[in-house]
């Protein structure tokens, strides 16, 4: 279970299915084995991965949290 991503960080955000997976339905960035990145979930309750179009996963070899969104400037006219 992910209980935030202090215990497990690791220098480059991504973390291991096999060491820990994301405890509820939230939007993450997945690795897969073939080498590419997605966005998708992992559903707890099936145990299975999801791409963005609710597709199934299986090769998916790591994961991490989506970064922050970019600040919005105010324009100054």
């Amino acid at each position: 279970m992910c209980t935030g991503m202090t215990s497990f960080n690791q220098p480059d955000g991504w973390i291991r299915v096999k060491d820990n997976l994301p405890d509820t339905v939230k939007p993450v960035m997945i690795y897969t084995k073939w080498g590419s990145v997605r966005y998708g979930w992992y559903s707890p309750e099936l145990q299975v991965w999801f791409n963005m179009y609710g597709t199934t996963i299986k090769s998916v070899t790591h994961w991490r949290e989506l970064p922050d969104p970019p600040r919005m400037e105010e324009s100054k006219e």
